[in-house]
């Protein structure tokens, strides 16, 4: 899974939680980890958590034990959303890190998930990180592809009216007026565009394996295009130019439509 010459945080993290008993790996959410037991998830481990550039552990801890952590030292334990209010707590992890602490709260947590303490925790011990993460490591959009792709995309919104960027859930998304038409981001860990195209074009574009149906959208009609928005790509650009028809004022389109 990782490149064994290198040793970085998510070695670290990995090995730690491989050495207690009967936990196992799981992706989630594509980029993340979490780390269960049973049907119990004890860890996930975040990176770069809708943009926010931090590496860190989100760890399932007894109730009272979150916010005696957070008051102990609020520059390492934090309340991680989502889960902070079912009593998590984060732990920001760096070149820094002091390891032993870490383990020790690790150890807490599976205490509590499994509800008896590990069989032998002296024996749980990790060595240090010598490498920090690669920049892809920490954001995927910093890649060459993606940022040629983001160009190509910020050079044709440009010229369309009324349109801003803005980051939304750790991904650029480009809205006309107040509302999203465009987000940029992947499928199958290549390039595409999310746009709205309506559900009977969803249906039939569906079939298509360039195409496919996002998870948190694809309710309402939208759809995703593998894509490095190249001139050539003429359905793409008309997919997204139909995505911001859909979603613009009528003085916009006046607008759009006069230039």
């Amino acid at each position: 899974m990782k490149d064994k010459a290198r040793r970085t945080i998510s070695h670290v993290v990995d090995d730690l939680f491989l050495q207690l008993d009967n936990v196992e790996r799981r992706k989630n959410h594509d980029r993340f980890l979490k780390y269960v037991v049973g049907k119990k998830t004890l860890a996930t481990y975040v990176i770069n958590h809708h943009g926010d550039g931090l590496v860190a552990l989100w760890l399932k801890v007894p109730r009272e034990m979150q916010q005696t952590l957070v008051e102990m030292d609020s520059n390492i334990f934090f309340v991680p959303p989502y889960v902070g209010k079912q009593g998590w707590v984060g732990v920001l992890l760096s070149m820094k890190t002091n390891w032993e602490e870490v383990v020790a709260v690790v150890l807490e947590a599976y205490e509590g998930v499994v509800g008896k303490p590990h069989q032998d925790p002296d024996q749980v011990v990790v060595s240090p990180p010598r490498d920090e993460l690669l920049p892809v490591e920490v954001d995927p959009f910093n890649t060459p592809e993606m940022q040629n792709l983001l160009a190509r995309v910020r050079e044709f919104v440009e010229k369309l009216p009324d349109t801003d960027e803005i980051p939304q859930f750790g991904s650029p998304a480009f809205k006309v007026g107040k509302k999203s038409f465009m987000y940029v981001g992947f499928m199958d860990r290549r390039p595409c565009i999310e746009v709205w195209v309506g559900k009977d074009a969803q249906l039939g574009l569906a079939s298509d394996p360039r195409f496919g149906i996002p998870r948190y959208t694809g309710h309402n009609g939208w759809i995703m295009c593998r894509t490095q928005f190249e001139q050539s790509d003429k359905q793409a650009h008309e997919l997204a130019l139909g995505s911001f028809r859909h979603f613009a004022l009528k003085r916009t389109l006046k607008k759009l439509d006069g230039e």
